[in-house]
């Protein structure tokens, strides 16, 4: 099993992270010096490219976006599309996109324990793990696809004309 760490590598904040001895301490030094004998199962793959990210799901069971604010996070409708297990944070847009927890866990993004439980769960339980994926894809198709946006931007922009008409 191997831990798949995507995007840039940035330096943590004071305070944001137990432990970080100061301010712009750099996330790779940080890891590899927490994990210790562990740092062989995580691969820091840094920032890829959009053509990158299907092969990177493909090989990916589990996807997990603990940010602490996102309104619209494109990453988890990527991965739900790919019908991975995903588990998003409670903050943000996420639960709305994974459903109220139906299409994807949901976790509190400041709870370490909450995380390590949510990943173990989905990597002990294949069939939810399936479910869950099946049930994220399926909400992409029917929520997220280019119709559905596209019929709720013409309302949208319809009512706004209408009210300034008035």
């Amino acid at each position: 099993m191997t831990f798949r760490f995507v995007g840039r590598a940035v330096a943590i904040p004071q305070g944001l992270v137990r432990g970080v001895p100061r301010a712009g301490t750099d996330m790779a030094a940080y890891l590899a010096a927490r994990l210790g004998a562990f740092g062989a199962r995580v691969e820091l793959a840094g920032p890829v490219t959009a053509e990158q990210v299907p092969n990177l799901l493909a090989r990916t069971d589990v996807c997990i976006f603990p940010s602490l604010w996102e309104n619209f996070p494109y990453v988890c409708l990527e991965a739900m599309a790919a019908g991975r297990g995903v588990i998003g944070s409670r903050a943000g847009g996420m639960p709305e996109m994974l459903d109220g927890g139906r299409a994807g866990l949901l976790i509190h993004p400041d709870n370490p324990r909450e995380m390590a439980s949510a990943m173990l769960r989905l990597l002990n339980d294949s069939a939810l793990r399936l479910r869950l994926g099946q049930a994220a894809r399926e909400r992409v198709l029917t929520e997220y696809g280019a119709d559905r946006i596209g019929a709720l931007m013409e309302e949208s922009y319809a009512r706004a004309i209408a009210r300034r008409k008035e």
